[in-house]
């Protein structure tokens, strides 16, 4: 990202110097880190549900460009970031986070549907295979066409997340690389795909031929997943369903509780059902359920660690419940004691 710059430059306190009074030019990246702090810690405010990856590519999508040539350089990133732009795109909207592939809550599988020879250079990836090095590879394009668990009223924004998937890009005919070091598992939206009702995603593994055998990398196709982000409003029919239209009922026990907590779900109608644990502060905690589930009473629970698997400290939490039948938040009471 990069900052505007004034008509004079913007200047600060020269850490450097001993004397005080000493300033020098900021800019570049020093400059553009407390703005984009900023801009995330107010996307964070307004939807706690959004993760790491969701708020980058919230900056990203609506910085502007800077280049000549447009897209990211390294001299402007994605360009000057514009909070007003990045706010605008999550007012009014929902944000869901799906999956395809090897996960329990998976909107559907992956497929191989095509193969082809390659050849790739890798790096640091001496746990797999000796390396630097080049290898002949089988690669195996794995896709997804899904149907969204419902309609969105206009066309969603939707992107992948590198963390939680397990894949990684195309590679060409052409010898290309990966660094372990400084490459991250991905893979993407297929191009004029994305509707109202779904879309189609795509993601690569490869045979790797070393020691006179083929050894899969990063997975199988079988293990292969990716997550995904999905930015839209929920459709509106113009017909009011009571059994719909009600907040999802949510009770937790025991309450007070003294390690995990059970909590009783009433769920409309079949669709996703996202659940998470906040604390006092509105800081999400923990994850505790994001999976297809049927119209009744269902049942989860939360073993009381955190995402990091440290235990959550003693005070007032919520759980918070979200699906295509409204939400509901439960205040619970956690005593700390008896963890093993």
């Amino acid at each position: 990202m990069a900052c505007k710059d004034g008509p004079s430059g913007y200047y600060t306190l020269d850490a450097c110097n001993p004397n005080d009074y000493s300033t020098m030019a900021f800019g570049g990246t020093s400059a553009a880190a407390p703005f984009v702090s900023g801009v995330a810690a107010l996307l964070l405010k307004l939807n706690p549900n959004l993760i790491g990856e969701d708020i980058q590519e919230l900056i990203n999508r609506t910085a502007i460009n800077l280049s000549y040539g447009g897209g990211f350089t390294d001299q402007y990133g994605h360009g000057y970031v514009r909070a007003d732009l990045a706010k605008a795109k999550l007012d009014g909207r929902e944000l869901f986070h799906f999956a395809v592939g090897d996960v329990p809550w998976a909107l559907g599988p992956l497929t191989d549907v095509e193969q082809a020879d390659v050849s790739i250079f890798f790096l640091n990836v001496q746990q797999w295979f000796p390396s630097p090095s080049s290898y002949p590879c089988r690669r195996h394009r794995l896709a997804a066409t899904v149907q969204w668990p419902h309609s969105f009223p206009d066309l969603p924004t939707v992107w992948t997340r590198s963390s939680g998937s397990l894949g990684w890009r195309s590679i060409g005919p052409s010898p290309d690389y990966f660094d372990y070091e400084k490459d991250v598992y991905e893979g993407g939206v297929v191009g004029g795909t994305v509707s109202q009702t779904g879309a189609t995603f795509e993601t690569y593994v490869y045979e790797v031929y070393y020691n006179g055998a083929y050894h899969w990398w990063p997975t199988d196709p079988g293990h292969a997943r990716l997550m995904i982000t999905a930015l839209g409003g929920l459709a509106n029919t113009g017909v009011r369903d009571p059994a719909v239209a009600r907040v999802t009922e949510v009770r937790s026990f025991p309450n007070p509780a003294r390690s995990g907590v059970q909590f009783e779900v009433s769920v409309p109608e079949r669709g996703l059902v996202r659940a998470v644990v906040l604390d006092a502060q509105g800081r999400q905690v923990a994850l505790v359920a994001s999976e297809m589930m049927e119209a009744g009473r269902r049942r989860f629970a939360w073993g009381g660690r955190m995402a990091d698997g440290q235990w959550a400290p003693a005070g007032v939490y919520f759980c918070k419940v979200r699906s295509s039948g409204g939400q509901a938040v439960r205040r619970f009471v956690l005593l700390g004691a008896n963890r093993e």
